[in-house]
């Protein structure tokens, strides 16, 4: 039996509500040679009923004995694929009926792509556009062009995550195992190591109707903070991979300048970058992946070379390394200055509230 053009991966969990206009967007599609791996994520409420309503031949239907997260599913649904490329469809979301036929077409006639996005239009939980506050910072986000290969890496690096993985289609040899434990930057992740792989096209035109849910707009809202920064840490340090100097040269050509990159300074560079950027999270990466790199003999040998070791923490500390390397002696008068102002200024003070004491007292005689 012929393997089919797409295989659509739809996950779903307690979307008895919206579960048909998903599966009939995909019946809907111009494009016919496709193949719909539904996967039930333990639902409670009436979802399976409803998946189970379609007689169409090309729905595989799969239910999970308990519920295993969204990423876990999407893992289910690559294993089980068999087609030549692979598009994702929430249970809650709608694909136009063109979506298939024109991604399947762009990647059919530029193989050097190896996925394909497309832009948004966000709904409400009615179906009817929506134009909340966070349908606006979505689309601010995502509905831009995204330039060349090296252009959509340094946003990546910039803003961690701008591409909207429920408009994506990719070719198959590009799938990977997603990993599970990660909460907010799974698809992120994923389009970093696509990019360091090949180019992504996003079409500027809108694919798929969004849904938008005041309770699951933004993952990040229900993870802690410490989650939310690991998790990045995990998606920068997929950038140490690079190798190919032009290509990095192209995404930092605005802060590197003539810079000597070569593969092995590539890391150390990064570090560099991201600490000055204004982002908390990526100076801490920054400070913390730096000690990584030096742990390595060769490699803090290869950085002190022709550095003194003043010049080791002015590249260690930044702003703060004056104040650091100047003499002990200076450090420490520096500091005793500021406790002996700190002692006048106190001293003044009190003498201040004590004359004010003084001429209230004789005001009330």
């Amino acid at each position: 039996m012929k393997n089919p053009t797409v295989s659509v991966i739809c996950r779903t969990y307690n979307q008895e509500r919206f579960i048909n206009q998903a599966i009939q967007s995909v019946l809907n599609q111009t494009l016919s040679d496709w193949e719909l791996i539904v996967i039930n994520d333990a639902s409670t409420d009436g979802t399976e009923s409803v998946i189970l309503s379609f007689k169409d031949p090309r729905i595989k239907y799969i239910r999970n004995d308990k519920n295993l997260g969204p990423v876990e599913n999407l893992n289910i649904g690559i294993q089980n694929a068999t087609g030549k490329y692979i598009t994702i469809l929430d249970g809650d979301d709608i694909f136009y009926p063109n979506k298939l036929w024109i991604q399947t077409e762009f990647l059919d006639q530029n193989p050097d792509y190896g996925a394909v996005f497309a832009y948004i239009n966000p709904i409400d939980v009615n179906g009817n556009q929506s134009h909340s506050p966070t349908a606006t910072t979505i689309c601010n986000l995502i509905n831009n062009p995204a330039g060349t290969r090296a252009e959509m890496l340094r946003k990546a690096f910039d803003v961690y995550n701008f591409l909207a993985f429920p408009t994506e289609m990719f070719r198959r040899q590009f799938a990977i195992y997603f990993n599970a434990h990660l909460l907010s930057c799974g698809d992120g992740y994923f389009h970093i190591n696509t990019l360091l792989q090949t180019k992504i096209k996003v079409l500027e035109i809108p694919l798929t109707k969004y849904r938008i849910i005041d309770h699951k707009t933004n993952v990040s809202g229900w993870i802690s903070n410490m989650t939310d920064m690991s998790e990045k840490f995990f998606m920068l340090d997929k950038f140490l991979e690079i190798k190919d100097t032009k290509l990095f040269h192209d995404m930092f050509s605005d802060v590197i300048g003539e810079q000597s990159v070569t593969p092995l300074n590539i890391p150390v560079i990064l570090t560099q970058i991201a600490e000055n950027t204004s982002d908390s999270i990526k100076k801490l990466w920054a400070n913390y992946t730096f000690h990584r790199l030096m742990a390595d003999p060769n490699a803090y040998n290869m950085f002190m070379k022709n550095k003194s070791y003043s010049d080791f923490i002015k590249s260690k500390l930044g702003k703060n390394a004056d104040l650091r390397i100047c003499g002990n002696n200076q450090y420490i008068t520096q500091k005793h200055k500021i406790k002996k102002y700190k002692f006048l200024f106190n001293v003044l003070l009190g003498l201040n509230i004590l004359l004010i004491f003084a001429y209230v007292a004789m005001l009330l005689v």
